[in-house]
């Protein structure tokens, strides 16, 4: 049974792999490339939660949240799971471990942004009481972004 943990040394370069996978089309259009060294640093960096969805010692997805004090409201940037290991419930994990995070830093709201053509992600996020908030328009790389907000 696979567990959500935070990041560890060593994590760092199968994490850029499943960004770089997970996000292909988006590096296509312009996003940067993650490298090793994009995670160490927001491992590093305070009131940043990087979580790790791992099988034993092997990452299969991860999170990046900032949390409430950082940026109201708390938001959660990344969301990215194995190819491989896509439709087993490593996602709920990931995003449900950021709800209740949130939650216990004080946040009175958690956003996240989809892709409108993600239909999994937009799924997840209505089947874990998201409320669909925004279409914002060519928002990023040129495209719309669908908002979602979490509540407390």
């Amino acid at each position: 049974m696979a567990e959500v943990r935070g990041f560890r040394a060593g994590d760092e370069a199968r994490l850029a792999e499943i960004a770089n996978e997970a996000f292909a089309d988006e590096i296509h259009r312009g996003m940067l490339v993650f490298d090793a060294e994009y995670f160490v640093k927001r491992s590093a960096m305070p009131r940043v939660r990087l979580t790790v969805a791992a099988l034993g010692s092997a990452p299969l997805g991860f999170a990046l949240l900032t949390d409430a004090t950082v940026e109201a409201p708390a938001q959660l940037h990344l969301v990215a799971v194995d190819a491989g290991h896509r439709g087993v419930g490593l996602g709920r994990l990931l995003v449900g471990d950021a709800v209740e995070y949130a939650r216990g830093s004080g946040a009175a709201k958690l956003k996240l942004s989809a892709r409108p053509w993600n239909a999994a992600m937009r799924g997840l996020c209505r089947s874990l009481g998201f409320n669909e908030e925004a279409t914002l328009r060519l928002e990023y790389l040129g495209e719309d972004l669908v908002q979602y907000a979490y509540f407390y």
